[in-house]
């Protein structure tokens, strides 16, 4: 039976999923959104394996992605991030979900100084050749 739950990592209450959530609606798949980031004791079983989920959607936050010691729960999300990957589940990250994303993928963000907020997209020529 296929996996039919998209997991959404909320880190704080104002970065949440809405056009997401939209997205999602109609789909068929159900959404569970869960934050981990309080937790003092945070652990892999506090998440479903990977095996049960058809999408992964991890949110932003004002913490640095870096911050392991800071936001222990943050070495989880990045474990269930590169499980993802390996099983090639369908993953979205947005802004500090982007950063921790990247940091399993190997391929590093390049870290602002300071929150951006909104800012304007453009695409480069080299990422037209992406699929």
């Amino acid at each position: 039976m296929p996996a039919r739950t998209v997991l959404i990592l909320q880190h704080v209450e104002v970065e949440k999923p809405g056009m997401i959530l939209d997205a999602l609606d109609g789909s068929g798949l159900d959404v569970e959104i869960r934050n981990l980031i309080d937790l003092p004791a945070a652990s892999a079983d506090d998440l479903p394996p990977v095996s049960d989920l058809a999408g992964l959607v991890v949110m932003g936050g004002p913490m640095n992605a870096d911050d392991l010691a800071g936001h222990p729960a943050l070495k989880v999300e990045r474990n269930l991030l590169a499980d993802a990957l390996r099983h090639e589940v369908p993953t979205l990250g947005a802004c500090l979900g982007a950063q921790l994303l990247d940091a399993r993928a190997a391929a590093p963000a390049l870290r602002p100084l300071a929150e951006q907020g909104l800012s304007h997209l453009r695409a480069l020529f080299r990422a037209h050749a992406d699929r």
